[in-house]
This record gives C-alpha cells, structure tokens and sequence, in this order.
C-alpha cells in the first residue's frame, strides 16, 4: 500500500519512521539542541547516532503521549536516551 504525502509517494511501511522522525525533531526543538548549531561533520555523526536512538527506542507511546502534554521548551525527560546528547548539544550550541 502507497500513500500521497507532500506530493511524492510513500509505502506505509515507512510511516512508523516517520513518526519518530518527527517525535525527534520536536525533542531536539524543545531543548534547544539545534538552536545554534552548524552543519559540521561532528553536528552530522550526533543526529544520526541521536535518530538510530530514538528509531530503536522502546518509548515510542510514552513519548508521543509525554509532547503532547508538554509543549513548552525544557530538558527531555528521563526516559528518553537522547536526553544527554541533547543536553550536550544544547550547551555546546
């Protein structure tokens, strides 16, 4: 099964990715983790590490339910195990 998503075709199989794509983009706002940072090789190496984190993370329902009840800028929470990368990376930006 395909389905149309900003214009371009994606198989279904790809849609938990996406989600958690985008449960990561929303943690890294929310701590401030990209606010300052470049595009470096080192910059690249901490979000790939930090996605194949969160992709194989078994808090997916916790953390989907933790953002929606916490939408305000502030540390990630104590389960998520990119917590300290993104602390690091917030106070390194």
């Amino acid at each position: 099964m395909v389905h149309q998503i900003n214009g371009g075709l994606r198989p279904v199989v790809f849609k938990p990715f996406s989600k958690r794509l985008d449960m990561l983009s929303k943690m890294a706002n929310r701590t401030d983790a990209l606010k300052r940072l470049g595009t470096s090789r080192m910059v690249e190496i901490a979000l790939r590490r930090a996605m194949t984190t969160c992709l194989s993370c078994k808090s997916g329902d916790t953390c989907q339910k933790w953002q929606a009840e916490n939408r305000g800028k502030g540390a990630a929470p104590e389960f998520c195990p990119n917590a300290a990368r993104f602390e690091i990376m917030a106070e390194t930006a």
